[in-house]
């Protein structure tokens, strides 16, 4: 563990605020992890001429990005609160720990979640698992629980009613099944760090992948004292009426943080506050084209795609930066 290398932001990015503008600040700033995120993250702090350590409890950087065929023990198949769920065999487990498809040969596998890792993981153990459920909390509690098109053995759910002593497992759509595996393809378990509410999260700071590092460089520059920020009081009525939007749409507050394509107009607005251009158009096109890829090639969509031009227009935009940062 050793403290990152510095360099004065105004060597590296000309276009900030010069002397006549907010003074700019160093601070010590501790990054906890070093997973994907995390080195984004201490890497624009350093540019921004902050001094950094990051701390990992691992042997190596990369986090989830570094494939491990070990598994971490599950907290789910340990937790005394979850023993009627166990009391006959029953496995239950994070999708943390999933490797791969054999091990579920013959089984009668639950998912709790719909989301990307319960996507992709019934995808892949369906044509080995004798039954796959998935446990949906975007499904209507009456509504009877259905086929997904283009499967024989696989079923959505509203979500859990009940877990009983011989196995079964009720949903509250009035069905239920025998079952072998419980998956949990919910998340990740929140940090006490971060404060929840209704599964919102509070006003602690969180970076989710696909924009972190705009979010970095906009953290990295509040540190040096350049943005203006509003008082707090302003800050919680800019949020109080976020929510009030919300509930008015009929959204859940747990889908705070589901910008959708919106995510660009988000990134954009951090970037003009903190002085870096907008997302480049070529990969807002890019992020809707591979997600309507997903949607009409669900089991293809990694093989193939339509977007060759905006590929190409992708490496040329990675060979001007390679050589800007030569």
């Amino acid at each position: 563990m050793a403290a990152a290398p510095t360099r004065h932001p105004a060597a590296m990015y000309p276009h900030l605020p010069s002397s006549k503008g907010p003074q700019i600040r160093s601070c010590h700033v501790a990054v906890i992890g070093a997973g994907a995120a995390a080195l984004v993250a201490a890497r624009e702090l350093c540019r921004e001429g902050h001094k950094v350590v990051a701390f990992e409890s691992g042997d190596s950087v990369g986090g989830t990005w570094v494939y491990s065929p070990s598994v971490d023990s599950d907290p789910l198949g340990l937790d005394p609160y979850r023993k009627k769920e166990l009391m006959y065999g029953q496995v239950s487990k994070s999708s943390h720990n999933y490797r791969a498809p054999e091990p579920f040969q013959d089984q009668v596998v639950i998912l709790i979640g719909s989301s990307a890792s319960a996507v992709d993981i019934s995808r892949d153990i369906y044509a080995f698992a004798k039954e796959v459920h998935v446990s949906s909390r975007s499904a209507p509690d009456k509504q009877p629980a259905s086929k997904k098109p283009g499967y024989d053995n696989m079923w959505l759910h509203s979500m859990i009613e009940s877990a009983h002593d011989d196995g079964t497992v009720a949903f509250r759509d009035g069905s239920s099944v025998l079952a072998d595996v419980i998956l949990h393809c919910t998340g990740y378990e929140p940090q006490s760090s971060i404060q929840l509410n209704n599964q919102k999260v509070g006003t602690s700071l969180v970076t989710p992948f696909p924009m972190f590092e705009m979010q970095s460089k906009w953290v990295a520059s509040v540190l040096s004292g350049r943005p203006a920020l509003p008082s707090q009081e302003e800050m919680m009525m800019d949020v109080e009426a976020f929510y009030s939007k919300l509930d008015a749409a009929g959204i859940p507050k747990r889908y705070t943080h589901k910008l959708s394509v919106y995510q660009f107009d988000y990134t954009d607005e951090l970037a003009a506050e903190c002085g870096y251009p907008a997302v480049e158009e070529w990969r807002k096109q890019m992020y809707v084209m591979s997600w309507e890829n997903k949607v009409a090639r669900p089991e293809s969509y990694r093989d193939e795609w339509d977007d060759h031009s905006l590929v190409l227009q992708a490496h040329e935009s990675f060979q001007r930066y390679c050589k800007a940062s030569i």
